[in-house]
This record gives structure tokens, sequence and C-alpha cells, in this order.
């Protein structure tokens, strides 16, 4: 079953263990076109690396040293347990957008924004800069890394380079350009 769906690029069956039953589900037609892309162009992929990836491109979780593994081949990158299709990959699918969505952009580009915003607008809460970042911040991150992103954002911005300044209280603080 699982060689037959490989070959026809179909997502691998998917097996529900709940209520003491066993259910399994079986695609018959490309559910992502990005993995069966990398099907298409990775002929020498093993039959449990082809699982590994049908778990990550469903949103899966996959034991650290699958991951590993996976990482050494580059096919995947991400912070475990955080993991999306490569760059490599994604470079020879043409999924490029979704790669980049996934992997963010460098930290200096998301502190440029901040001071972009914060020239523009003569202060801003930090409620204000969440709202500013949180939506281009990668897919994978959780909501709490997501913060804790900005949080490390503001402090570099505040303490490495000194570009920025806290006028408010730390428990409301009101960020501004430091002239």
């Amino acid at each position: 079953m699982f060689i037959l769906q490989k070959e026809k690029f179909f997502p691998l069956p998917s097996y529900d263990f709940s209520d003491k039953k066993v259910a399994v589900t079986i695609h018959g037609k490309v559910l992502d076109l990005n993995y069966a892309r990398t099907l298409a162009h990775h002929k020498d992929l093993t039959l449990l690396e082809i699982m590994l990836l049908d778990q990550i491109q469903k949103g899966k979780h996959i034991s650290k040293q699958c991951a590993k593994k996976l990482k050494e081949k580059s096919l995947i990158e991400g912070r475990y347990p955080n993991l999306y299709i490569s760059e490599q990959v994604a470079g020879t699918t043409g999924e490029m957008a979704q790669y980049i969505k996934n992997r963010g952009f460098h930290n200096e580009h998301y502190k440029k924004m901040i001071r972009e915003y914060l020239t523009k607008k003569s202060g801003a809460s930090r409620q204000d800069i969440d709202e500013l970042l949180i939506s281009v911040l990668p897919k994978v991150l959780s909501e709490k890394q997501k913060k804790k992103k900005i949080s490390n954002l503001l402090y570099d911005l505040s303490n490495s380079d000194n570009t920025i300044i806290n006028r408010g209280t730390g428990k409301n603080p009101e960020w501004e350009i430091n002239n």
C-alpha cells in the first residue's frame, strides 16, 4: 500500500488509534503538491524517508532521531519540533514562497520594521509591536514563541544596538527611537 501510494505521489495512509479501534484513511489524490513534487524530484528517497516527510507535510511530529537524519540529507529545516521542507527541496519544487513563510526573515529585517514603525509613529506599546510583527513571523512558531522572539528583538534593539528606548515601565512599555 505504501509503495503504491508513493509511486502515485499520493499521501501515505493515515492511522487513527482512538476509541479502541483502528481507522485507516487512504487518500486517492494529491493533497499537498509540494509533497508530491518532493517525491517526484527525489526518487532516491527510502520508504522510511517518504513516510517521515509525509508526517511533516501532514503537520505531525516525528522523533528527534528521524528529524536529525532528514536534516543530514537537507530534506527538512527548522527547530524540532517545528519542522518544514528545506530550502533545497523548496527550490526544486517551486515552493519557495511557502519556505520563506515557514523559515521567516533574518532578525535584521524585523529590527528594521520596528525602527521604521517607531520613526513614523512616535512611540509604540508592546501590543503595537506585537500587532506589527506577529503575522509576519514564521508560521511554524507558536504564539508563545513569536512573543519570545519579539522580546528578544526588542532587547537587542534597546541593549545591543541601543537604537530604541523604553520610556514606559516594564509592565507597560512605551518604545521610542533613542535620539
